[in-house]
């Protein structure tokens, strides 16, 4: 009699095992779906801290522009740069990651080049100013020589 109890838990236990086993190619599809989802959390939060980051070079792109008057010395060119960042936050918030980040590079890029050219213009016009300054001397010493 506990024989015949162990025999029948024995294969109760036997029938529960081969009912709950998953087929290896079911094993395996679970394990691959398993790896990509991983793979996919890494990999956006990997294109998060990237947007985070290129907002950070913007800003601070943005801000060395402003420091040198870019915005009143070439207003069109750093509104347009303004625009793209502001469309790009507006991406950051939404989720849209990718799309804020090429926005977000893009602008870092135009207010990189507004600030260049800002700076150009600044030494240009010191040079000019430099030059007046002498000619104006010149003319003086001219003047005093003349006895003007």
């Amino acid at each position: 009699m506990k024989r015949i109890i162990i025999i029948s838990v024995a294969f109760t236990m036997l029938i529960f095992a081969v009912s709950c086993a998953t087929s290896p190619e079911k094993a395996a599809k679970t394990a691959k779906e398993e790896k990509k989802a991983a793979e996919q959390k890494v990999s956006e939060k990997d294109i998060v801290e990237n947007t985070e980051t290129l907002r950070t070079e913007a800003e601070t792109s943005l801000s060395a522009a402003r420091n040198i008057k870019a915005d009143v010395a070439m207003k069109e060119e750093f509104e347009k740069a303004l625009a793209l960042y502001e469309r790009a936050q507006s991406e950051q918030e939404k989720g849209n990651y990718k799309k804020a980040s090429d926005l977000f590079s893009k602008a870092k890029q135009l207010f990189e080049e507004v600030h260049q050219k800002t700076e150009e213009k600044r030494v240009q016009a010191e040079k000019s100013m430099d030059e007046s300054k002498t000619q104006l001397q010149q003319l003086e010493e001219k003047a005093k020589a003349a006895g003007i």
